[in-house]
């Protein structure tokens, strides 16, 4: 005697979807969210809102500003014993887009800085 498929669900679960369908309909409803917002200009944000974003954004340049600065000095070392490989062109060229990345950040935290002191310290 086999039960049908109705029988056999359980009735306890919340919801009768997979968690995968449930999950992609959050994700969706969170982007569309995000997505039909109104866009803020940097000068619009609020000074905690700049703070938030400007912290981050600083901590996380310098590092990617240091770590490139730290490891191009010991791939040029390195690269003057053993030449210029394949490898080490791809090395240099990732420790740009490092560079660049920290740039980036540094870029977004001098500007969250420069609108906080302009609206409190000016």
């Amino acid at each position: 005697m086999t039960e049908s498929n109705d029988q056999a669900r359980p009735t306890h679960l919340i919801c009768s979807q997979p968690h995968g369908v449930v999950a992609m309909k959050i994700l969706k409803a969170i982007s569309a969210v995000v997505r039909n917002r109104k866009k803020k200009t940097w000068a619009e944000l609020n000074d905690w809102a700049l703070i938030l974003i400007g912290l981050p954004s600083f901590a996380t340049g310098a590092y990617y500003l240091w770590v490139a600065k730290t490891v191009t000095e010991d791939m040029i070392i390195w690269s003057k014993q053993n030449g210029l490989t394949l490898e080490a062109v791809m090395v240099f060229a990732f420790l740009g887009v490092v560079a660049l990345s920290g740039l980036y950040f540094a870029t977004v935290a001098k500007r969250c800085y420069g609108l906080f002191v302009e609206r409190n310290f000016k």
